[in-house]
């Protein structure tokens, strides 16, 4: 049976992760627009509807409230007026869109710190503020639970965010970096590199792999070595800072 504060998180994380893939996925649809293919808008790709970009094995993790992935954004280069460079931001356009929005729900943590800033100087005292077992929030003011989920989100959406962009710009297909960074591929050595790419997703799941299985930490040594001073510059605080404070509101619920 799963505990209450399972519900109480899930409630926060699921929209927290809509938000960042729906933006992600209507990013690249809106740039490929731009460029010149109408595919995705065909498609009716180009909205901020979450249920038209969810994949449906994605949904499930969604669901789960772990993670989860869009379906891809059909593009068309034949229909690009540069289809090299085009097919580049197209692809940028993804993780640009949630650097965007992990800036922006950043301002408005830093802004939250100022105007409330925590009864003590350290993270353990915000911790212990907002530490409050289900059936407690249900007896809270209505304004404190809507300022315990605002508060929430803000962490898992600067979290999430920072986490999407940076694994998706990891060069390997079918991630956007790989073509970020065909981008910058010399035209003699694209063939070679496209050959090497036919080769990513199986690369990509061996690393995975070895991440959770071995615990060599490949893929989320890239992740978390960029999104910790990314974190710091957006929110002001560390990314370990986030981290715990979260894990302390899961425990809270135990």
């Amino acid at each position: 049976m799963l505990e209450p504060g399972f519900w109480l998180m899930f409630a926060v994380r699921v929209p927290a992760l809509l938000v960042a893939l729906t933006v992600h996925e209507w990013a690249h649809a809106y740039t490929a627009m731009r460029k010149g293919d109408l595919t995705a808008y065909d498609a009716g790709r180009v909205s901020l509807n979450p249920f038209v970009h969810l994949d449906p094995i994605g949904s499930i993790g969604l669901l789960l409230g772990f993670f989860g992935w869009g379906r891809p954004v059909p593009v068309d280069h034949r229909l690009l007026k540069n289809p090299t460079r085009d097919s580049m931001w197209i692809s940028f356009a993804g993780p640009l869109s949630n650097l965007t929005l992990a800036v922006a729900f950043g301002v408005i943590f830093r802004i939250w710190h100022l105007v409330a800033p925590p009864t003590e100087p350290v993270v353990l005292g915000e911790v212990e503020y907002l530490r409050v077992n289900l059936w407690q929030l249900s007896t809270l003011p209505a304004v404190n639970k809507i300022v315990w989920f605002l508060y929430t989100f803000l962490i898992m959406a600067i979290i999430y965010n920072l986490t999407l962009a940076f694994f998706n710009l990891i060069p390997l297909a079918p991630l956007d970096g790989s073509w970020v960074l065909r981008g910058f591929i010399p035209y003699r050595n694209l063939r070679a590199y496209e050959q090497i790419q036919q080769y990513g997703p199986m690369i990509l799941i061996a690393l995975i792999f070895l991440d959770y299985r071995s615990g060599i930490g490949i893929i989320s040594g890239i992740i978390w070595g960029l999104a910790g001073p990314a974190c710091w510059l957006v929110s002001g605080e560390s990314l370990n800072s986030l981290r715990s404070l979260l894990w302390a509101l899961f425990q809270s619920f135990r």
